[in-house]
């Protein structure tokens, strides 16, 4: 079995999580894909690869945990915990909620470093009012992109 070691930071961290995990109280309901990504990175982090056979006869819960795990085969102990911990940290986003004991580890707002008395204030979308920046740098093609970065008028560029 491929548990976590008890000397790495990310396995630490790792535990911090599913502990904090444990007693989060979204306010949204995390959707089904949501949670059963959870669940393989932690069965993936905590026993290591699904095994090659499982029953047919399981029902479609347990064949849907199934392959969620089966999915994440190949990551390696490390990986599965820091890509845990990432997820934890989305799914915090984006269904917010609190939490009935310790306070996260992670937090939910970023302190703006630029809002010194004396320096400019960061005119760039944080947060979520990044949101429709991203959408639309992922709707645009690679040609498209490219074509726009060639115009060079970044003056009038929509970012």
């Amino acid at each position: 079995m491929a548990g976590p070691s008890n000397d790495s930071s990310t396995a630490k961290i790792f535990r911090e999580k599913v502990s904090f995990m444990k007693t989060w109280k979204p306010e949204n309901i995390p959707s089904n894909r949501d949670r059963l990504e959870l669940y393989a990175l932690h069965k993936q982090a905590i026993s290591g690869d699904a095994p090659n056979s499982f029953s047919n006869n399981a029902p479609l819960a347990e064949k849907s945990r199934y392959q969620a795990w089966k999915n994440k085969s190949g990551l390696s102990c490390e990986q599965a915990m820091a890509a845990y911990c990432a997820e934890c940290d989305r799914q915090l986003r984006v269904y917010g909620g609190h939490v009935s004991g310790p306070t996260p580890m992670t937090p939910m707002t970023t302190p703006n470093d630029n809002a010194g008395p004396n320096t400019e204030k960061d005119t760039a979308p944080r947060g979520i009012a990044a949101i429709p920046l991203l959408c639309a740098a992922a709707a645009e093609s690679r040609v498209a992109y490219l074509r726009r970065l060639a115009r060079g008028d970044v003056a009038n560029a929509w970012w």
